[in-house]
């Protein structure tokens, strides 16, 4: 039984018997990858775009994910859309409506939560019309950062304008974050332990000099812009994260372009309101393909996960035990990856212990006894111990976008889609 790694049976088992309280279906109303996020005790919130509605569920601590809420009102929402989740469970979507052609059109529109709630009805945040790609980021108080792209002079591409806003005060003015000439994109935010906030951003006109720049943002006052990366970047996506002390931005360097396009090394950075660290290289191969994703801890602890080679890629992993603390070597989650097949990359998430889980896209789920269709697969490893061999998530159907977040005790919260009825599925595996 080539790769049938025993090791299913048991997972199998569990999501069927905890499939009435820890598992849900949303059905395939789904137009693009989902967005989670996971509170320290365990709340969780999905949220989608389903053609022309923002949904969204909610998942109290212990128990399961309860039914489809409908944020967008008063005409159809783009689906373009952005969630932001902190550690007490306070929880933001922010969405637009859309034209007659379907372009978004107007302000941006924030869906608040607080623990214990529900969704509150939508606000404007001053500012935004005219806004794209919007981020939103959550501290641990519930103060609350969104960032967005707005259309700059000709020219000049978009540049990149913020508001924040505490628990229970309207959004104040937007703030301007980039330069007015920035032709800015892939706009990120983070929120740290201080209630300062981090906006990051590609900028440059071409993929021969793309660049990353990012400034710190707190009620009153937005710090300079710093420039994060020193080489060009293979523009695909930048990824942060907040701790208690700042920020972590990970992104791909550019080594060269060859036959099979840009390689490139995961590169990451600190960033706190007084400095940027030095650039560290995560990665030993520049063979790295799609996106790498970040996992951090409230004291700086974090994972990064990515992929690299091709037919099929390695699913690797690089951990730290706090801020200051270096990396660790690269080590492999699984050998079997999908090679950046439905842009649905490695995600990782790290508990208050130090264990770690990746999920993925595998090629090789015939050898969980599936079927030849690619689909999601988890790795997970105890504190100080190797990866176990990885496990199926997914069924029979072909799997893409997986999503992952850890409750502090090390309970896992898995979001996916499958090309079958089941649509967007949800998991809940105990730590």
């Amino acid at each position: 039984m080539p790769r049938v790694r025993l090791a299913l049976l048991p997972v199998l088992a569990l999501l069927a018997a905890a499939a009435p309280a820890s598992a849900q279906d949303f059905g395939p109303a789904i137009t693009g990858p989902p967005a989670l996020g996971v509170a320290a005790d365990g709340q969780a919130v999905l949220a989608w775009s389903g053609s022309v509605t923002t949904f969204a569920s909610l998942r109290p601590a212990g128990g399961a994910f309860g039914p489809r809420l409908k944020l967008s009102t008063g005409g159809n929402a783009s689906r373009t859309f952005a969630l932001g989740v902190g550690r007490r469970g306070d929880a933001v979507v922010v969405w637009q409506r859309t034209d007659r052609r379907g372009s978004p059109t107007g302000s941006l529109l924030a869906s608040v939560h607080r623990p214990g709630g529900t969704f509150h009805a939508p606000i404007r945040i001053p500012g935004s019309t005219g806004a794209r790609n919007p981020s939103a980021a959550v501290s641990s108080d519930g103060t609350t950062l969104v960032a967005w792209r707005l259309r700059g002079p000709t020219g000049c591409g978009y540049e990149v304008r913020a508001a924040i806003v505490r628990p229970g005060h309207p959004f104040g003015p937007a703030h301007r974050i980039s330069s007015a000439c920035a032709n800015a994109a892939l706009v990120r935010t983070s929120m740290s332990g201080d209630g300062r906030g981090a906006v990051v951003w590609r900028t440059g006109r071409s993929r021969e000099s793309y660049a990353i720049d990012a400034a710190v943002i707190g009620l009153t006052r937005v710090g300079a812009v710093r420039r994060l990366s020193y080489s060009p970047m293979v523009g695909l996506d930048i990824e942060v994260a907040g701790s208690d002390t700042g920020t972590i931005v990970v992104w791909r360097d550019r080594r060269g372009i060859g036959p099979a396009g840009a390689t490139g090394r995961v590169a990451a950075r600190n960033l706190t309101a007084s400095r940027a660290g030095a650039i560290v290289r995560v990665s030993t191969s520049d063979q790295v393909v799609g996106v790498a994703r970040v996992s951090v801890r409230p004291n700086g602890a974090g994972i990064i996960a990515w992929e690299e080679g091709i037919s099929p890629s390695r699913v690797m992993s690089a951990t730290r035990p706090t801020t200051v603390a270096p990396f660790s070597a690269p080590t492999v989650v699984d050998t079997c990856g999908a090679t950046d097949a439905s842009r649905t990359y490695a995600s990782p998430a790290r508990d208050a212990s130090g264990g770690a889980a990746v999920i993925f896209q595998s090629a090789c789920m015939s050898g969980y006894g599936l079927g030849p269709d690619y689909g999601i697969a988890l790795g997970r490893r105890a504190p100080e111990a190797p990866w176990s061999a990885a496990q199926a998530v997914s069924g029979a159907a072909y799997g893409t976008w997986s999503r992952i977040g850890t409750a502090d005790d090390g309970e896992l919260v898995l979001a996916w889609v499958e090309s079958n009825a089941a649509g967007l599925r949800t998991a809940i595996l105990p730590g």
